[in-house]
């Protein structure tokens, strides 16, 4: 794939070069092979590499300054992975799996600026490889035809950072016909990428960040009536650990940079509906309420959040309504409504940086699928696509208007040799 983005404003919203721009070249390759053993036990085997060219060039006039300067920022990256696992299906309504994967990431990048037109000099660079090898195993089953459970674990070793040990449990316990209860508890580890480590044209690198951990927990019920309506409720908690946050620079750069907050929460409710009222159709609703806020700050972080703060671009309520119809010829059309409600930002085109609120908004999209040639082996289907029907204007950034009505047509061929 090929991408490249035009923005001719600088942090102020001034326009100052009409030729700023971001380009992108990436290339991305994958296999996976699978086969059956024997009749009880299945192997597959995995392997992916995905190949990143970025430029990005800018013209600005640096703080106290009064010529306008050229910089530019290339860098190359590059993430190879391949993982093998093995599942036994056991008798006595089990799955069981286990597994080994391995990635290996690598990125290099320079930064250089000087006068417009004239030679420039290289400011910073970036050069780090990193490598991970993990060892999982997932059992799933059933339990006297009313308890379904999940156990996994999972054991990273990262060059890195020291080993990291994961897990989920989860089960499903029908209390009657159409009643059932659901829990789990689960932990993760999230590594800084290494945009966040490295220095780019608008951020100072940050090579002492610490990785994220969360852990998760949740409970709910599900309802269902005469395989017609399903309606579930529950709730969930989520804690954030050295969770990884922006922050603002100063003068004379204004660059900013990448910090540990500490501690952070994600605690809230939510709902869904099910409906299948007739053959070919379907609907679904869904809200959620949450509160995400800081809990607690490192002595050593230097952002502005503080303890009870809500963490930005995250909404208290958000829900989505959906329908779609199939006809037996196989077309398909589904509509959907998606609201998002009010969520604090910070405004980075002031110093210091003050809260604001983006206001809630309400976003109408659809969608169609048509198979036009059906055979043994493959076949041909066009697809169109309208996000954002009615143009409706927000932002999801501050100051970064979101697009506008966007039209998508294509198809799809699938050959089976």
């Amino acid at each position: 794939t090929t991408a490249e983005f035009h923005y001719p404003t600088d942090f102020l919203g001034q326009p100052v070069d009409s030729n700023s721009y971001r380009v992108q070249h990436r290339l991305t390759v994958g296999f996976d092979a699978t086969r059956n053993l024997s009749a009880a036990v299945q192997g597959r085997f995995l392997a992916g590499s995905n190949d990143v060219a970025d430029l990005t060039e800018d013209i600005g006039v640096p703080f106290g300054a009064t010529d306008p300067e050229h910089s530019a920022f290339r860098s190359r990256a590059y993430r190879r992975n391949a993982e093998a696992r093995v599942t036994f299906f056991v008798p006595a309504r089990a799955t069981f799996t286990m597994g080994i994967a391995y990635e290996r990431e690598h990125e290099s990048s320079t930064n250089s600026s000087g006068p417009v037109g004239g030679p420039s000099v290289q400011t910073d660079a970036f050069n780090a490889f990193r490598r991970n090898a993990a060892y999982y195993s997932e059992l799933l089953g059933t339990l006297w035809r009313t308890v379904s459970y999940t156990v996994a674990g999972r054991v990273d070793d990262n060059s890195d950072y020291d080993r990291f040990s994961t897990y989920r449990l989860g089960a499903n316990v029908a209390v009657t016909g159409g009643l059932r209860l659901r829990g789990s508890v689960s932990t993760a580890f999230n590594a800084p990428a290494f945009n966040q480590l490295r220095p780019t044209l608008y951020t100072l690198g940050s090579p002492s960040l610490r990785p994220e951990r969360i852990h998760s927990a949740e409970i709910g019920i599900v309802s269902r009536f005469n395989d017609v309506v399903e309606l579930s409720g529950g709730y969930f908690n989520q804690r954030f650990a050295d969770m990884i946050q922006y922050v603002s620079g100063v003068a004379p750069t204004y660059k900013g940079s990448y910090a540990n907050l500490t501690g952070a929460t994600a605690n809230g409710y939510e709902a869904e509906l099910h409906i299948t009222p007739a053959t070919g159709w379907r609907a679904s609703a869904s809200y959620t309420v949450v509160n995400p806020r800081v809990v607690e700050v490192a002595p050593d972080y230097s952002g502005g959040e503080r303890p009870g703060d809500a963490l930005i671009r995250r909404p208290s309520h958000s829900g989505n309504v959906v329908a779609a119809f199939t006809t037996l010829r196989g077309l398909s059309l589904s509509g959907a409504l998606s609201y998002v409600g009010k969520r604090p930002d910070t405004d980075f085109s002031q110093f210091p940086s003050p809260r604001v609120t983006l206001p809630s908004y309400v976003k109408a999209d659809l969608s169609a699928e048509l198979p036009l040639m059906r055979a043994g082996r493959g076949g041909l289907t066009l697809n169109a696509r309208i996000e954002n029907l009615f143009g409706e204007r927000y932002e999801d950034v501050l100051n970064f208007a979101a697009p506008g009505r966007v039209v998508l047509v294509g198809a799809r061929a699938v050959a089976v040799f």
